[in-house]
C-alpha cells in the first residue's frame, strides 16, 4: 500500500471514530470550546463543524453557534455557519407555506410519502388535471371548444360530459380545497340550470386556480427539495480538504 493510500486509510477510520463521539455527544457546547481551546486550523474545524451540524440539527438550530467562531482565525468556519443558518431561515419559510398546504390537503398516502415521491405524485397530478380539460399535452381547455355546441341540439351531452369531468375533479380536490380556492360548489341540478356563459365562466375560474396551486405547489416542494439537498452537501465534507498534518487535531476528540 502506498504512503497516500495508508494516509488516506488512517484518516477515514480517524473520521469515523470522529463522527461517532460527535454523535454521542452529551455536552454540545463544550464540544465547540475545544475546538478554539486546542487550537484546530481552521480547515479541519470547518470540517468538524459540518458532521457536528449534520449530528446536532436541533442544537445548532436553537443556538447561533456561529458566535463561538467569531475571529479572523476562522473564515472557513465561519462561511460553513453562515451557509447552514441561511439554508435553515429558508427551509423554515418554505415549511410554514407547506403547511397551509397540510392543513387543506387530506391525504395521508401522499404525506406519507418521501419528498422526491411527493413531487412526482403532484407532477401525476397535474397532468391528470390538465388531461380532464384535454390540454396535458398543450392546446386549449375544452370548454373553449364547447360554446356553440351548448346552444344547440347537443346541449344535455356536453352537459353531461362537463358533470363527468367536475366529479373526477372533485375527487382529486375535495371541498375543503374548493373553499380554500373560494370556488363554489354547485349543485348538478342548479349547473344545469346556468347559461352557457356562467358554464364557460366556472369551467375558466376552476381550471385557472387549480392550474395556479398546482403550479405554485410543484415549485414549492422542488424548492424545499433543492435545501434540503444543499444541507445534505453541506453535511458531507471531503475527506481531501484535510491535510495529513492536521492528523493530530482530529486525533484530539478520537
Amino acid at each position: 500500500m502506498s504512503k497516500k493510500l495508508y494516509l488516506l486509510y488512517i484518516l477515514f477510520i480517524m473520521i469515523n471514530t470522529l463522527e461517532n463521539y460527535i454523535i454521542n455527544l452529551k455536552y454540545p457546547t463544550i464540544f465547540l470550546f475545544k475546538l478554539l481551546k486546542y487550537n484546530i486550523d481552521d480547515i479541519t474545524s470547518s470540517y468538524i463543524i459540518r458532521i457536528f451540524l449534520k449530528h446536532h440539527y436541533n442544537y445548532a438550530c436553537q443556538n447561533n453557534i456561529a458566535s463561538i467562531f467569531l475571529n479572523d482565525d476562522y473564515p472557513h468556519t465561519i462561511n460553513i455557519l453562515i451557509d447552514f443558518y441561511n439554508l435553515i431561515k429558508q427551509k423554515t419559510i418554505l415549511l410554514m407555506v407547506i403547511q397551509k398546504w397540510v392543513e387543506q390537503y387530506d391525504n395521508e398516502d401522499f404525506w406519507n410519502l418521501e419528498l422526491n415521491q411527493q413531487i412526482v405524485f403532484l407532477k401525476q397530478m397535474q397532468h391528470y388535471f390538465k388531461s380532464i380539460f384535454d390540454c396535458a399535452n398543450g392546446g386549449l381547455p375544452f370548454y373553449y371548444k364547447i360554446n356553440i355546441l351548448l346552444n344547440n341540439m347537443y346541449k344535455d351531452e356536453i352537459m353531461q360530459d362537463i358533470e363527468s369531468r367536475l366529479l373526477l375533479i372533485l375527487k382529486i380536490f375535495d371541498k375543503k380545497i374548493f373553499d380554500y380556492l373560494k370556488i363554489p360548489l354547485i349543485l348538478v341540478s342548479d349547473f344545469y340550470k346556468l347559461k352557457s356563459i356562467e358554464i364557460i365562466k366556472y369551467l375558466s375560474i376552476l381550471y385557472t386556480k387549480f392550474t395556479t396551486l398546482l403550479n405554485n405547489t410543484i415549485n414549492l416542494f422542488q424548492e424545499y427539495n433543492f435545501i434540503a439537498d444543499k444541507l445534505n452537501l453541506l453535511y458531507s465534507p471531503n475527506l481531501f480538504d484535510i491535510d495529513s498534518d492536521n492528523f493530530d487535531d482530529i486525533e484530539l476528540f478520537c
